[in-house]
């Protein structure tokens, strides 16, 4: 038990030493290629920021625990949001006026993709048809619509 514990708070520590460098180095990437704050952030930082959820979401699904593995996306998705009160605190002035207003369409992506999940959950289909579900298919393609749109924007 104790060794579990030691392991979970390193493992912890880690994270959060690793997402000071993630920052800095994916604002140096913004600047050297030129794609901006917005789009590496959307991309590479939440990707990068993710891959741990990924790996758990995996795991929980191939030892038979869907529900875990849902719980942890839709549960991430929810503490991301709460995560903003302390960022807002931290930050002189207000957090979301001192940001690039096309974060509503990342927002956006986030809340139709999300919306997507949900009505899957609703109608609960119990065979799947095809290789892929086809929400799981609308939900990658407002994905990569959003990617897109936020590049475009970044460009212009």
């Amino acid at each position: 038990m104790i060794e579990t514990v030691i392991q979970f708070i390193l493992s912890a520590m880690t994270i959060v030493v690793a997402g000071t460098f993630l920052a800095r180095a994916a604002d140096s990437i913004a600047e050297l290629t030129k794609l901006g704050r917005l789009l590496v952030g959307s991309i590479l930082l939440a990707g990068a920021t993710s891959l741990p959820e990924l790996l758990v979401d995996i795991s929980a699904i191939r030892n038979g625990m869907p529900d875990l593995a849902v719980g942890n996306i839709f549960g991430s998705n929810s503490f991301n949001m709460i995560v903003l009160i302390p960022l807002d605190w931290f930050h002189s002035g207000n957090l979301f006026g001192s940001v690039s207003r096309s974060h509503v369409l990342t927002g956006l992506g986030v809340i139709l993709a999300t919306s997507v999940a949900v009505m899957g959950q609703l109608y609960h289909e119990e065979k799947r048809k095809k290789f892929l579900d086809p929400d799981a298919l609308v939900i990658i393609a407002i994905v990569i619509g959003s990617l897109c749109v936020l590049y475009w924007v970044g460009a212009a």
